[in-house]
């Protein structure tokens, strides 16, 4: 819970940083919402206290007596209607914004990453699920946390109200909500474990999912005829995480609705005891009103507040996957006075290198040396696995040496500015991308 609520503070500084207006925005929409029904509840139960008063009444004194009270009810009826479609525009302001800001600062953290990184399995996993929270996820936390704030300040106020009257029946209301909590935690994390336990299924998924988004792809299933298994590859993935996940699915769905009950329940029993107070003398017909709304405010208060914090809690499990992307340090140390490359066609030597790819123990190189001259035109031939990519790799620094060094117009790699050295390459690679 420590990392998650860590990671929750990351999300959200992100979040901020990137869309802070529109943030701002829906927070304070959202508090609107929560307060707008309370008002109306509390001048609808003055007018009805006022109405029931009344003995001698006629047409000629409803403005006076009760245009303030239908006034104000206007306002906040208006207010209401006009800060929900605010609620939609503000969500969407904040959706166009973060994706496009938001998945270009990733896509930025995503290409200035190591190609080591790339080339580890581990790393893609994180990609493609850190990937989900750059769209669709990142939003729903933005939602869910604005939320969570406006319900919370609500509940405080109301909820504070409503002790005063029964505290018994208010905290009642805790039980279904907390067993609510547990039950969505519980099932959502089981099926975030399914998801992180089937990574293999669901890369494989992935790539049946892209494999014709291109023309040459198209080409060779026809030609081919793989198409078909392919998508026998998708389908089978998408039904194994389906059939596991029906089954915490269906217990959470018994559970909550044991929970509704339990929330009915207590409902009708509060009801029950404020018909007694207004039978006793002790509560006016619009206290009643007032009262009667109000515990559904604080019981729905009290599911927002819970709804948010379990989504939250979901989401965390695929922030932490975001985050270790953002958190990851280039093992490409840059030198802090770095030299361009000037010249055109530069001499290229390799001095006594050693290489061999990060966990592995087998040597790509040992000990090779060899000059390419300015101008000189080569072509490097060898089988399969000889290391030709790799040198390619090496020259192009996505990896450092492990011994020797490698000089390019007798000035080590690592001292040089990247960005004018790329500027000389013209590479085409084996799985190339086309632009």
């Amino acid at each position: 819970m420590k990392q998650k609520l860590s990671d929750f503070k990351w999300i959200i500084k992100l979040l901020w940083e990137v869309c802070k207006p529109e943030v701002l925005l829906m927070l304070i929409v959202r508090l609107i919402n929560v307060l707008a029904p309370v008002i109306v509840t509390f001048v609808s139960g003055l007018l009805i206290n006022k109405l029931v008063k009344l003995e001698d009444f006629q047409s000629k004194d409803l403005i006076p007596e009760f245009g303030p009270y239908l006034l104000a009810l206007l306002f906040l009826i208006i207010l209401e209607d006009f800060t929900s479609a605010l609620d939609y525009f503000s969500e969407i302001k904040f959706n166009y914004k973060w994706n496009r800001l938001g998945w270009a600062k990733y896509i930025h953290k995503i290409v200035t990453t190591d190609i080591e990184a790339h080339e580890s399995k581990e790393f893609n996993l994180m990609h493609q699920k850190a990937g989900t929270v750059i769209f669709w996820r990142a939003v729903t936390i933005a939602r869910q946390s604005t939320r969570l704030l406006a319900a919370l300040i609500g509940l405080i106020l109301v909820g504070g109200l409503l002790l005063t009257i029964n505290p018994i029946f208010i905290l009642l209301l805790f039980i279904p909500i907390s067993f609510d909590f547990i039950v969505s935690k519980k099932y959502g994390q089981a099926l975030y474990n399914i998801w992180d336990t089937d990574g293999d299924e669901k890369i494989h998924s992935n790539k049946a999912m892209k494999a014709f988004d291109d023309l040459d792809s198209i080409k060779e299933a026809r030609v081919y005829g793989f198409a078909d298994k392919i998508i026998s590859v998708f389908l089978n993935a998408q039904l194994s995480f389906v059939n596991s996940a029906n089954k915490p699915l269906n217990r959470k769905f018994f559970y909550m609705f044991i929970s509704t009950i339990i929330s009915s329940l207590i409902f009708v029993g509060f009801n029950m005891f404020l018909i007694s107070e207004i039978l006793d003398g002790q509560l006016k017909i619009g206290s009643y009103t007032f009262l009667l709304a109000n515990i559904f405010v604080v019981s729905n208060r009290l599911s927002q507040v819970e709804g948010s914090i379990s989504s939250l809690i979901e989401q965390m499990n695929y922030v932490s996957d975001l985050r270790k992307i953002f958190d990851l340090k280039s093992k490409i140390i840059i030198s802090k006075n770095p030299q361009k490359v000037e010249k055109s066609s530069p001499k290229i030597e390799f001095r006594n290198v050693s290489f061999k790819y990060p966990n592995t123990k087998r040597y790509i190189f040992k000990n090779l040396s060899f000059k390419i001259d300015s101008g000189e035109k080569i072509a490097l031939i060898g089988k399969n696995g000889a290391g030709k990519t790799t040198l390619i790799k090496l020259l192009a620094r996505f990896y450092d040496v492990n011994e020797g060094e490698i000089l390019i117009n007798n000035i080590n790699i690592k001292e040089l500015d990247l960005d004018s050295y790329y500027k000389l390459w013209g590479v085409l690679f084996q799985s190339f991308a086309k632009f």
